[in-house]
């Protein structure tokens, strides 16, 4: 079959094939197989997945045993906000638990917790390939030194430790970057940081010199990612001394490695945020807050990096919302609220139970991102 066309029509051919069935054809033949996999084709069959693609919002599912990690696909433009979902098969054994840190083109970043330690996995599920990072050195000499060696959080009362995930556009290279602020003792002044960026296309981790906007900050509670415009982003909590604890975004550019910070929208004297979290709607940033009045606020960032650009077009009366999943085209807000995820109408202010059957957790229990089906290889990895 293969000698009936030229191989450049089997190219635009298999190029418009979903990621997901070209995983099964590359068990046809050699030729099929060495087809899909090549470099070349990787690459156009990503830029077309990517253009083509459909407008969905995917939210990863994720829970801390095997079983009941799965993908939902919902759809914002239809009616019904449930497309379809499955169950995701990771090609290694998750232990204690499993940590979703980010997910790009294809690629998740993930940690897999043991009792007495964790590791860093890059992992494409489509292709089945993963690899297991090296140990990030740790270069301050503390007396939890042997328990962050083995990959494990430390005390919050002394410190904290941040990851984040994505893709450098100007080099091609997917990048690991971890942030470790420790204090020897509980009340120093002056934290030390330790700054390390793991790069896929030398597969080993690396101390940088980039500044941080400011040295003392706090990353509890609010340890998730969100990747935008080539850069991580966190919530994180200014605690210099003589400021009052406040809520910034610290970002790093995956091409420069360079840090930044923007600020919070500007509130009213009498708006207390309680809990906030970033996500992404129509590729732009956008916050979500609670206020002491039980109400949720959500702004969206107009011009990215341009702080005072933060427009609210949202705020969601007499409740507590635990995360915002997505916006449809018709307005509506998909919502984790008390462990159950419900979908609101601006026009009304009804929220309304959707039932999505075994989808319902905790804040943790979900990771939201475009999730796009690619055969991205992972150079070294195990299972190809």
């Amino acid at each position: 079959m293969w000698d009936h066309l030229p191989e450049e029509l089997w190219v635009h051919i298999f190029a418009r094939v979903p990621g997901r069935s070209l995983g099964r054809l590359r068990c046809v033949c050699k030729k099929w197989n060495s087809l899909i996999t090549s470099p070349g084709f990787v690459s156009l069959h990503s830029k077309t997945t990517f253009d083509n693609q459909p407008k969905w919002i995917r939210v990863l599912y994720r829970r801390n045993d095997n079983d009941s990690n799965g993908v939902m696909h919902l759809d914002i433009t239809d009616s019904s906000f449930l497309r379809r979902s499955w169950k995701i098969n990771w090609p290694f054994e998750i232990h204690y638990k499993l940590e979703i840190i980010g997910y790009c083109n294809g690629l998740f970043c993930v940690r897999n917790w043991y009792k007495q330690e964790s590791i860093i996995i890059l992992c494409n599920t489509l292709t089945r390939s993963f690899k297991m990072l090296p140990r990030a050195p740790i270069m301050v000499k503390c007396f939890v030194y042997k328990h962050l060696i083995a990959g494990l959080d430390p005390p919050k009362s002394h410190g904290s430790l941040i990851y984040g995930f994505g893709f450098d556009t100007k080099n091609s290279d997917f990048k690991v970057v971890r942030v470790l602020y420790w204090r020897e003792e509980v009340a120093a002044p002056n934290p030390i940081v330790e700054l390390m960026v793991y790069r896929l296309s030398t597969g080993c981790w690396e101390g940088i010199d980039a500044d941080l906007p400011w040295h003392d900050v706090s990353a509890e509670g609010s340890l998730e990612m969100v990747f935008l415009n080539s850069s991580v982003h966190w919530i994180v909590k200014d605690l210099r001394a003589g400021h009052c604890p406040s809520d910034l975004i610290l970002s790093f550019d995956l091409v420069y490695e360079k840090f930044s910070d923007m600020a919070f929208p500007v509130t009213s004297a009498r708006l207390v945020l309680q809990t906030s979290s970033l996500f992404v709607s129509e590729g732009l940033l956008c916050l979500s807050c609670n206020d002491l009045e039980c109400c949720c606020h959500i702004w969206v960032m107009e011009e990215y990096g341009m702080t005072d650009s933060w427009t609210q077009h949202y705020k969601i009366e007499n409740t507590w919302v635990d995360k915002v999943i997505g916006i449809r085209k018709s307005g509506d807000i998909l919502l984790l609220i008390f462990r159950e995820i419900s979908s609101y109408k601006p026009w009304d202010g009804v929220c309304k139970y959707e039932n999505f059957n075994f989808y319902r957790g905790t804040n943790e229990a979900f990771y939201v991102d475009s999730y796009v089906e690619n055969l991205a290889l992972i150079s070294g990895a195990n299972g190809l």
